[in-house]
């Protein structure tokens, strides 16, 4: 989604206090129902805003609200990164990049089968997703793909990893694939 425009922010700020018609939102922004359709058109493109049908003396009218969303946004100008997010669920700052995960079944188990290890304080371990849960294809059939990145793994360090696997796996459905890499 691109920056919000002053209107579109003031539409949000109205639906923040209340659900409203074109009419009401129109009248609260002085501008004409056209132009102000024109923003609720695409914040409800956006996914931003929903508009519902309700009957009313005169007909129907449409009632827009909000939808859940969330936005991360991140800049560092001297690395020249942007990170934009948007995410449909509440943003769990631990796993920023869960809204990136099509389907929202596995967002819990990717949480958990890593946040297992996290508990068991390995040093600099790194895990990475792959496979078709990241790249949205996953069917419920699919495991979960996580690689395991660092300098040097013992034997002992391997068995730890996956018996706290075994563990998580009691509490999801999904099994998880790992691969140990360094």
């Amino acid at each position: 989604m691109e920056l919000l425009n002053d209107y579109e922010k003031r539409i949000l700020e109205l639906l923040i206090e209340k659900d409203r018609t074109l009419s009401e939102i129109s009248e609260e922004l002085g501008l004409s129902k056209p132009a102000t359709s024109k923003y609720l058109k695409r914040l409800e493109e956006e996914g931003v805003i929903e508009g519902s049908y309700e009957r009313n003396r005169e007909g129907r009218i449409v009632r827009y609200s909000l939808k859940p969303f969330h936005i991360l946004l991140s800049v560092d100008p001297e690395e020249r990164i942007l990170v934009y997010l948007k995410a449909n669920e509440s943003l769990d700052v631990s796993y920023p990049f869960l809204g990136y995960i099509a389907q929202r079944e596995f967002r819990r188990e990717i949480k958990e089968y890593p946040s297992e290890v996290a508990r068991a304080g390995f040093d600099k371990c790194m895990v990475v997703l792959y496979g078709s849960v990241a790249k949205g294809t996953a069917h419920r059939k699919s495991d979960i793909d996580l690689l395991f990145l660092k300098d040097s793994w013992s034997k002992r360090e391997k068995e730890r990893i996956l018996g706290l696997l075994v563990n998580s796996s009691n509490k999801c459905s999904h099994r998880v694939d790992p691969i140990f890499k360094t």
